[in-house]
């Protein structure tokens, strides 16, 4: 296509008008532009001989309106607000799961004070008809707490229906059908939510209620004697059976210690007595003592013994067999020797020990008793010499220490010397 010279010049002022330094760049689907491009393009193609390059064949590439992509963007940036906010959320959960689980935690207790208080029970007696203020009261309470759970779900599915409906018109009505939907939406679930919940709960609270009060001295006498059963097996299963227990180890502890201070007590009395250490004593010097003996003739003896059992193979071991036979002989009867001479005088030891010092007062009074004895002798061969007359035998071989018969028909006898048949007994 041929271009005349005015329309050469119009289209020339334009490019120099659209590629002016310092102004910013056109849109590339501006009219203008488009037209600016297709006159270039022509002008080329005159000027070539009707041969354009490859670069002119490929236009400007426009970029569409994108709905979609539009409203994705503010979801991204609400996206990433709150992930650089996770610590935030984070500590919020912890406190909120912190206060509903203390409320949740206190409300048994709660329960119990508002059951038990007596302003209540005073309004209960002096109501006429307990069975409709129940069911008043608990409908009530049933109807807000359900009433206030429908709200939160039917705003919640409320909004989410008007956000999917918004949607669909969110072409024709460049987005804001999106943001009324999610209105209408949630006040509708809201308000209905709120009516179906209350209804629900009213109903089945006061029903509930009226029953419960009409029947609750039936269940109150019920829940005693449940409780006084779960109280007795509780008792004949748990209670008794622990402090039988309790009582027995308290018991087996007390006899243990009483034990043990026994023992100790023993152990101290008996190391402190002078019977036992000397009877220990004389154990120890009669096992030391026989100890050594039987060592000493149980080494002789089973060395001696060793060599004459290995006197037999000495042809074979070369004379070995010998001192290796007295050498293990000797050993065994040292060991022997000593275990049995050592038993011995301990035992025999402790023996004379114990009975020596049990008896050690009885050679004095033997010598006493010989004294004694021969001084009463030499006293009636006095008293018979001195008279002239022959004793009567019997009264020659009574005692001295027993009776004396003086010439005034007294009895005397010795206050200084025990009485030797108490002694010897």
């Amino acid at each position: 296509m041929q271009l005349s010279n005015s329309e050469r010049i119009s289209v020339e002022m334009v490019a120099d008008a659209t590629s002016q330094p310092g102004q910013p760049q056109s849109n590339p689907g501006h009219p203008l532009t488009k037209l600016s491009d297709a006159l270039t393009s022509d002008n080329r193609l005159f000027t070539t001989g009707g041969k354009l390059p490859v670069e002119a064949h490929s236009q400007p590439e426009v970029k569409l309106f994108s709905f979609a992509g539009e409203l994705a963007e503010p979801l991204k940036h609400v996206v990433w607000t709150a992930y650089a906010s996770r610590g935030k959320l984070a500590r919020d959960v912890k406190s909120y799961v912190f206060v509903s689980t203390n409320a949740i935690a206190s409300m048994p207790g709660r329960f119990f004070k508002v059951v038990h208080n007596p302003k209540i029970h005073a309004l209960l007696n002096e109501e006429e008809d307990p069975e409709a203020l129940a069911a008043v009261v608990t409908g009530a309470s049933a109807a807000l707490c359900l009433g206030v759970m429908g709200a939160i779900l039917g705003s919640s599915a409320g909004g989410a229906a008007g956000v999917v409906f918004g949607i669909l018109p969110a072409i024709f009505t460049l987005g804001l059908s999106v943001p009324v939907g999610l209105l209408v939406g949630a006040g509708s679930g809201l308000c209905t939510g709120f009516a179906v919940g209350s209804s629900i709960g009213f109903v089945a609270g006061a029903a509930a209620g009226g029953t419960f009060a009409y029947f609750r001295v039936e269940i109150l006498n019920t829940a005693n004697g449940v409780m006084s059963r779960v109280d007795y097996f509780y008792d004949r299963l748990v209670r008794q059976p622990s402090m039988k227990v309790k009582s027995t180890t308290k018991g087996i502890c007390d006899k243990t210690k009483h034990s043990v201070e026994y023992t100790k007590s023993c152990a101290k009395a008996l190391a402190a007595s002078r019977h036992a250490q000397i009877t220990v004593a004389s154990g120890a010097t009669g096992a030391a003592a026989l100890g050594t003996v039987g060592a000493t003739g149980g080494a002789l003896a089973g060395a001696a013994t060793g060599a004459a059992i290995g006197f037999l193979p000495a042809l074979f071991t070369f004379g070995l067999s010998i001192p290796v036979g007295a050498v293990l002989g000797g050993g065994m009867g040292l060991f022997l020797g000593t275990a049995a001479g050592a038993s011995t005088g301990f035992v025999g030891g402790a023996t004379l020990g114990y009975a020596g010092y049990k008896g050690r007062h009885q050679p004095a009074r033997a010598a006493a008793f010989v004294r004694k004895q021969v001084g009463s002798t030499k006293a009636s061969q006095g008293i018979a010499d001195s008279t002239g007359a022959p004793l009567d035998s019997s009264e020659s071989e009574k005692p001295a220490c027993l009776s004396d018969q003086v010439s005034d028909g007294s009895t005397a006898s010795d206050p200084s010397m025990p009485d030797n048949a108490e002694k010897l007994s």
